[in-house]
C-alpha cells in the first residue's frame, strides 16, 4: 500500500487550505492509499491558545517535532504551501524536512498573493523549490508567477468532492446572497455588503449571510448596521461539513476579494447551482469564464457588483446560463479528473496499488 502525507492546516479557523487537505485525503483514502495529515496547526491547551504570540510559537514548536516521525513512513510527502510567514514556518520547514529523510517531495503551492511575495524573497522561493520533486499549482496564474522565478510548475487543480452539493437551478431566482470567505482585509467583505445595500435600495427583500470570521467581523457588522442592511447574517466559521447546507440556502454567491487563485468557495457554489459573482483577480479567470459560468467583475467597486447581482435578478436567462456552465466547469476540478495528473506528480502509475 502507498503512504501519502499531506502537510497543511486544519480548522479553527475554516479555510480552503484546510478543506484542500481534508478532501485531497479522503480521496486518496477512497482508492486504498494509506493517506494521513499532519496539521500546521496543532491543537494547543486552552491556555497557550488564548495568546496570540505565544499561540504561534507553540504550534510551529509542536508542528516542526512532528516533521521526522510524520515522514518516516511515508512515500510521498504532499505539502499544501502559502506565502509569507505561513511559508517560512510551515512550507519550507516541511520540504526541507521531507528531502532529508529521502521522500519524494511534491510542493503544491497556492495563493493569491505569491506574485507580491516571490517578488520579495525570490530566493528563498526558488531555493524551497528546488527541494521538490514536483511542484504543482491550481491554476496557470500560478504557473507564470513561478515561471518568472525560473521553476517549472505543472496544473492539479483544487480537487472538488462534487457529490456533497446538489445542484439545483433557481426559479426564480431570489435576492439571497451569500459570502462564504474570512473576515479579513484580502477578501474585502466590505465591498460585498455596500453591494447588498445597494441593491436593497430597490429590493427589500434582501438578505446576506457571511459564512467566515476573522479580525473584522466587528467592524463588519458595524458597517452592516450604519448602511442600513437589516437582513444580514454573520455566522461565524462554518464547519466545511455544513457548507452544502448554507450554499443550498442561497441563490447568488459573492466573491468580493481582493488577491485570490483558486477559491474553493467558487467551486462549491457552482457546484450548488448558484451562480456567482465574483472580483476579477489573480486566478479567477482561469477557473470561470465571464459570462459563461460567472459574472466578473473589477475589485473594490460596490457599484460594479451590485449592477451585476442587479442583472442576475432581472434576466432569470442568465442566471440560467451560468448555473449551468459553472456546473460543466467544475466537472474538471472532480477527483476522476485529477487523479490521474495528481499521480503523476506522485511518480506513481494510474493505479497506486501498483505503482
Amino acid at each position: 500500500m502507498k503512504s501519502v502525507v499531506v502537510v497543511g492546516p486544519t480548522p479553527p479557523p475554516e479555510g480552503g487550505m484546510a478543506s484542500q487537505c481534508a478532501t485531497l485525503v479522503r480521496m486518496l483514502r477512497s482508492e486504498g492509499v494509506d493517506a494521513r495529515h499532519l496539521s500546521t496547526s496543532p491543537a494547543l491547551r486552552a491556555s497557550l491558545a488564548r495568546i496570540p504570540g505565544v499561540r504561534t510559537v507553540a504550534r510551529t514548536a509542536a508542528f516542526w517535532g512532528c516533521l521526522g516521525p510524520a515522514f518516516r513512513d511515508a512515500d510521498v510527502v504532499h505539502v499544501l504551501g502559502a506565502s509569507y510567514l505561513y511559508f517560512f514556518l510551515c512550507t519550507a520547514p516541511a520540504v526541507r524536512s521531507a528531502r532529508r529523510h529521502g521522500k519524494r517531495v511534491v510542493l503544491n503551492y497556492r495563493g493569491g498573493a505569491a506574485r507580491e511575495f516571490f517578488a520579495r524573497w525570490p530566493g528563498a522561493v526558488a531555493r524551497v523549490a528546488a527541494m521538490a520533486d514536483a511542484v504543482i499549482v491550481p491554476s496557470s496564474f500560478l504557473v507564470d508567477v513561478f515561471a518568472r522565478l525560473g521553476v517549472e510548475a505543472r496544473v492539479v487543480p483544487n480537487v472538488l468532492d462534487v457529490d456533497r452539493f446538489r445542484f439545483r437551478q433557481r426559479a426564480p431566482l431570489q435576492p439571497r446572497l451569500l459570502v462564504a470567505r474570512n473576515l479579513e482585509p484580502i477578501y474585502d467583505v466590505d465591498t460585498a455588503l455596500r453591494a447588498a445595500a445597494r441593491v436593497r435600495a430597490r429590493r427589500p427583500g434582501v438578505t446576506v449571510t457571511c459564512a467566515g470570521d476573522g479580525s473584522l467581523r466587528a467592524e463588519l457588522e458595524r458597517t452592516a448596521a450604519r448602511i442600513g442592511l437589516d437582513r444580514v447574517r454573520f455566522a461565524g466559521s462554518v464547519p466545511h461539513a455544513e457548507m452544502p447546507a448554507l450554499y443550498d440556502g442561497a441563490d447568488i454567491v459573492l466573491n468580493p476579494s481582493t488577491v485570490d487563485n483558486s477559491p474553493n468557495s467558487v467551486l462549491e457554489a457552482l457546484a450548488a447551482g448558484a451562480p456567482v459573482v465574483s472580483t476579477d483577480v489573480g486566478g479567477v479567470r482561469h477557473i470561470v469564464r465571464h459570462e459563461e459560468s460567472a459574472l466578473l467583475v473589477p475589485p473594490g467597486v460596490p457599484d460594479a457588483m451590485a449592477d451585476a447581482v442587479e442583472r442576475l435578478l432581472d434576466d432569470p436567462a442568465l442566471a440560467t446560463r451560468l448555473a449551468e456552465g459553472g456546473r460543466r466547469a467544475v466537472d474538471g476540478f472532480a477527483w476522476p479528473a485529477l487523479r490521474e495528473p495528481l499521480y503523476r506528480a506522485y511518480g506513481w502509475h494510474e493505479d497506486p496499488c501498483h505503482a
